[in-house]
């Protein structure tokens, strides 16, 4: 039996936008981000550009901007 499940680089993508993307904080986002980052996991980042309408670069700007703000 297979089971399919999406590739790690989709949902570390899906991680970064849900923290800016939410209605309010959720912790679990910064601790998965730090677990991302620290364990040098893959991101899509045509994904993230294509839901944030940003280069990859620039939402990582704003991710940094939006995290430094809390």
């Amino acid at each position: 039996m297979t089971l399919p499940v999406l590739d790690i680089e989709f949902i570390t993508a899906n991680k970064f936008l849900a923290l800016t993307m939410r209605d309010k904080i959720a912790n679990r986002d910064i601790y998965d981000i730090h677990f991302i980052l620290k364990n040098h996991f893959g991101v899509d980042r045509q994904h993230i550009e294509n839901i944030s309408l940003k280069s990859f670069e620039e939402y990582i700007r704003y991710m940094i901007e939006f995290l430094e703000k809390l």
